[in-house]
């Protein structure tokens, strides 16, 4: 079997639907990810899209992967190689108290962390830009 995924949704049809799903209000989901109602609002309407950080926080929130919130045709549950923890909660509260930290920084110090983010998501990279490149 091809260990390639062709993509099959968009980014704003999985966030829709996860957003959704989810009990929380829209105005719950905002503060949960520390953005704004009208963020979350023109993600789940396909005006805005979300960066790479944000994306991959949104993942680890609603514990899904990265690549089928991107709209691949991967499983919906979160399992990556490095990951095989079973519990999901402590990435989540990670992931947002990393973003809390991020917003804290100055303009200088945020794109130095945003390299060194880079670099750790530099795997992730190669497996993206080969189903991109999978796609006819």
């Amino acid at each position: 079997m091809s260990n390639t995924h062709t993509k099959v949704a968009t980014f704003k049809e999985r966030f829709y639907e996860l957003s959704g799903e989810s009990e929380k209000t829209i105005t719950d989901l905002a503060k949960e990810l520390h953005v704004s109602y009208q963020t979350i609002s023109a993600w789940r309407l396909g005006t805005r899209s979300p960066k790479e950080p944000t994306i991959i926080a949104i993942a680890n929130h609603f514990g899904v992967d990265v690549a089928w919130l991107m709209g691949f045709d991967v499983p919906k549950n979160k399992s990556t190689p490095q990951q095989t923890t079973s519990t999901e909660e402590p990435q989540s509260d990670g992931v947002r108290l990393l973003i809390k930290g991020l917003n804290k920084l100055s303009p200088a110090q945020l794109e130095q962390a945003t390299n060194v983010m880079k670099a750790m998501f530099a795997e992730y990279a190669e497996y993206f830009n080969k189903e991109n490149t999978d796609e006819t």
